[in-house]
């Protein structure tokens, strides 16, 4: 007995979603394709009616088609669009340029190897089991080869021809989460911000569906039935009759119910059942039954049977992360003193600026600022330090020390201004200039020529 075939419903959803560089939906769209599948070679199906409940989850307004016929190996299509907010599997790309410490630093040094750390977090907050999952990584020029970290789901590495580092191999489960971590370094060459590579995941749901579609079909294919009579041997007038039902086709066929009239007695009904029975290709079915007649029976015959049916659903999701942004961090700095030159041995008071120029493409938290007050000049005390970003003084946040702090005038001192905490107020951003001011005195300088300062 050959294999019983059904026909298939198959609904097929793709979801397309992008993500911005900090780990937000920028878009996200789905798309479904429902596809009755004639898979006989040979057996056409007709009177086909697809009923949906759950179009309320999808772009379609009704919720009956016509299908009509599908012939053998034949197919019909129907087309939808699903509104999502969030693809099933989260991905999350923490970028981060100095790993040594638990916060998340996210700038690179002007002319400087940076360390950039990338960690791949997937997590599945569903019930639904996602499959062949694969992620890829680029690895953007300018940066070295990766080091990868052994993940402890699936295998990794990194492909040089394409400059991608390959993720693959494995499921995620329910309530799961993985987690992929890249090393790799950078060398600025220019301030304008630079792209850490973007992220592309793709993953198969089998099973399920991003709609909440529910198909019933109905369709019947080829059948065959008859009603042999046989006038009985011991009662007279009475005919044992014999119905039976032959599936000729290919596909597994459900005998719901059996209408028969009497058609020689004006229609009298004959039998009412409901066999509720699985016909196999080329099985047959029958039942007897006796009726009371003078004559040879004619019947008329109604049945209700269909060619039985299987769904199958599966989601293609993809995901791609746009490539998180490192601006970079670059300073230039100049030191202003007025007057320019002053007498020997005089003690003449002046004021020093310290221009800082932020000309990278990041808005600095901190800066740093290293100072020297050459011998013979008289350091400023803290109180006399002042420090402005654009019109506004700074005053939180700072931190003067002198080394060595009581050191006779005639020598050298280092001057240590630190200025942290500008993201509270903004931040030191690119293109603005922070200003130190302080006063010194030329303390009875000698006729040398210059100071170094």
């Amino acid at each position: 007995m050959s294999e019983a075939l059904k026909v298939v419903i198959d609904l097929s959803e793709k979801v397309d979603c992008v993500l911005s560089g900090d780990n937000k939906v920028k878009s996200i769209s789905a798309k479904g394709t429902l596809t009755v599948k004639n898979p006989s070679r040979r057996n056409k199906v007709w009177s086909c009616e697809l009923q949906l409940g759950g179009v309320s989850s999808t772009s379609l307004k009704e919720e009956r088609y016509d299908v009509g016929e599908v012939p053998a190996g034949g197919t019909w299509t129907l087309e939808y669009n699903i509104p999502v907010s969030i693809p099933l599997i989260s991905l999350k790309e923490t970028v981060d340029t100095y790993p040594k410490d638990s916060a998340i630093n996210w700038a690179v040094a002007f002319n400087r190897v940076t360390p950039v750390r990338c960690i791949i977090t997937l997590t599945n907050p569903s019930d639904i089991f996602a499959r062949n999952i694969e992620v890829r990584k680029r690895i953007p020029k300018g940066f070295g080869d990766p080091s990868i970290e052994p993940p402890q789901t699936g295998s990794a590495e990194y492909v040089s021809e394409t400059r991608e580092v390959i993720w693959r191999g494995f499921d995620l489960a329910p309530g799961a989460e993985a987690t992929l971590a890249i090393n790799m370094a950078v060398k600025p060459e220019e301030v304008k911000p630079i792209g850490a590579g973007e992220v592309k995941l793709t993953y198969q749901i089998v099973g399920s569906t991003a709609s909440s579609l529910t198909p019933d079909l109905y369709c019947i294919s080829d059948l065959r039935f008859g009603v042999e009579p046989a006038e009985s041997l011991s009662k007279p007038n009475f005919w044992d009759c014999t119905l039976e039902f032959l599936n000729t086709s290919d596909f597994m066929e459900l005998l719901l119910d059996v209408e028969m009239s009497l058609v020689s007695d004006g229609r009298s009904p004959a039998l009412s059942l409901s066999p509720n029975v699985e016909l196999l290709p080329h099985q047959s079915w029958s039942y007897t039954f006796q009726v009371e007649s003078p004559e040879l029976p004619v019947f008329e015959t109604k049945f209700n049977y269909r060619v039985a049916y299987e769904v199958k659903r599966s989601v293609y999701t993809t995901v791609v992360k746009e490539e998180t942004l490192l601006p970079v961090m670059k300073v230039e700095a100049e030191k202003i003193f007025a007057p320019a030159e002053v007498d020997a041995y005089d003690k003449t008071p002046m004021s020093v600026t310290v221009n800082v120029f932020n000309v990278g493409s990041a808005e600095l938290d901190a800066v740093s600022i290293i100072d020297t007050v050459p011998e013979d000049f008289r350091a400023p005390t803290s109180d006399k330090i002042k420090i402005t970003l654009g019109d506004r003084e700074i005053t939180s946040g700072v931190t003067i020390a002198l080394e060595p702090p009581s050191a006779p005038i005639e020598q050298s001192k280092t001057l240590k201004i630190a200025v942290a905490g500008l993201s509270k107020i903004g931040g030191f951003k690119p293109g603005q200039t922070m200003k130190v001011f302080y006063p010194v005195v030329a303390w009875g300088p000698k006729p040398k020529g210059k100071y170094l300062a």
